[in-house]
């Protein structure tokens, strides 16, 4: 993928408004960035999503973009499943619902029936919700079900979490994002409660299973311009998969990540395999029946499908190729 500029005013089949959503300002902000001619009203996004019979690899080839009011679950307690750097008081927010990258991985094929892009527009119920939280200290992540930061020409919601941020230090904020996009470096400064977090991936790996998504080589540049600039940058290795020739693949990547990145300037490092909750995954097989990943020796623990002891142990051979000398 050459450039992420103005990806979804070709990406984006129709534009649906609720009609609630008119009356909240980021509507009409949204709306004046992109280029379509016609907005459809709707009285809910369930006219849309809640369709029968809708195919998610069909929709994801053209999604619609649909602007929503949520109404509640606007902070949820983070799974045992999910990575969370091991912070303490670990929740999620959803502002947006799905990506515009299409990963076959994903574990949102095996609980969406939609592959349309939701933007709840009333982000100041999110912020109201989560001052009612009383622990002295949260850690949400705001991109998990979504990518935020390409999309962030039109939503401008990094610099909205960002403005809010600052008047709450005690809430901490982490940005997953595989996007190559940095413009919002240049509207913002450094603050230590919003973490920037890329997901890295061999370019084997990007190439084969991750679609539109950015490349290695234009993920390295992004983190390392957001570095020099003093941002809280993490990284995450994961899911790590396993496919034909993937463990020498591995090996070299990571050696590779070392000589390219300042380690040492990273805040916190995860490695993680791919691990997925049993029925997502028949979901996600049907998906894509012909990729390599899903025919891997996977074992059952409890309601989780994850890689056999003996993947496992390897992985933990090239976390400390990654973390010597620079991690304690």
């Amino acid at each position: 993928m050459k450039s992420e500029k103005n990806l979804y005013n070709k990406l984006f089949s129709h534009i649906y408004v609720e009609e609630e959503a008119l009356k909240y300002q980021n509507t009409t902000e949204i709306l004046s960035k992109l280029k379509y001619r016609n907005v459809i009203l709707i009285n809910s996004m369930k006219e849309l999503t809640l369709r029968r019979n809708q195919d998610y690899k069909v929709q994801k080839k053209s999604p619609n973009l649909i602007l929503a009011v949520r109404k509640s679950d606007f902070l949820t307690p983070g799974e045992d499943i999910c990575n969370s750097f091991n912070e303490q008081n670990f929740y999620y927010s959803f502002p947006i619902y799905n990506c515009i990258y299409d990963c076959s991985y994903c574990y949102l094929q095996g609980i969406s029936n939609t592959a349309h892009i939701i933007i709840f527009v009333n982000l100041s119920d999110y912020f109201e919700e989560i001052k009612k939280i009383t622990h002295d200290n949260i850690y949400i992540s705001i991109s998990n079900n979504t990518d935020l930061m390409p999309l962030e020409n039109i939503t401008g919601y990094i610099l909205k979490w960002y403005n809010f941020l600052k008047k709450h230090p005690e809430i901490t904020v982490e940005i997953r994002t595989k996007s190559t996009s940095s413009e919002i470096f240049n509207k913002i400064s450094p603050i230590n409660n919003m973490k920037f977090v890329w997901s890295l991936s061999p370019s084997e790996v990007i190439k084969e299973y991750e679609l539109r998504t950015p490349s290695l080589e234009n993920r390295i540049r992004a983190i390392n311009k957001a570095l020099s600039m003093g941002f809280s940058v993490r990284l995450c290795f994961e899911p790590i998969l396993v496919f034909k020739g993937w463990c020498k693949i591995y090996k070299n990547f990571f050696e590779d990540i070392k000589s390219r990145i300042e380690l040492q300037k990273i805040e916190k490092i995860s490695l993680g395999v791919f691990r997925i909750s049993k029925d997502y995954f028949k979901k996600l097989k049907k998906q894509d029946l012909n990729k390599e990943i899903f025919y891997a020796n996977l074992i059952e623990t409890q309601d989780t499908l994850t890689y056999e002891k003996s993947i496992l142990d390897k992985i933990e051979e090239f976390k400390e190729i990654l973390l010597k000398n620079n991690f304690s």
